[in-house]
């Protein structure tokens, strides 16, 4: 099988998303993704919230999370928020990663929606 220059560019741009994608999902947030899929969203708020004290470099991605425990019981207005400062603080910083930034504004479209 050969490649082309624009299949090679593909390719390797999937892969540094996808590695980048990897480096923003830690154990730490994977921990309260399960409890929100566990239907504890609860107990996931509060330890996503505990952790914005004690992790600052992961803030973007634990709001993020935060959206999602939010929107299972239904807080919308708590989940805009959290979803919200999580794409602005995808949005500046460095490097940006524009593919959470879309990825947030996609989610703050599916809230506004309810």
């Amino acid at each position: 099988m050969s490649t082309t220059d624009e299949s090679e560019a593909i390719t390797n741009e999937y892969l540094t998303s996808t590695r980048n994608m990897a480096l923003q999902s830690t154990t730490i947030l994977t921990f309260g993704e399960l409890l929100i899929y566990i239907d504890e969203p609860h107990k996931a708020q509060k330890y996503f919230e505990s952790l914005l004290i004690h992790n600052k470099e992961l803030n973007a991605p634990i709001y993020h999370m935060l959206d999602l425990a939010y929107v299972v019981p239904q807080d919308f207005s708590k989940a805009l928020d959290s979803i919200m400062l999580a794409r602005e603080l995808f949005m500046f910083t460095i490097p940006s990663n524009f593919q959470l930034v879309a990825y947030s504004t996609s989610s703050i479209a599916r809230i506004l929606y309810h």
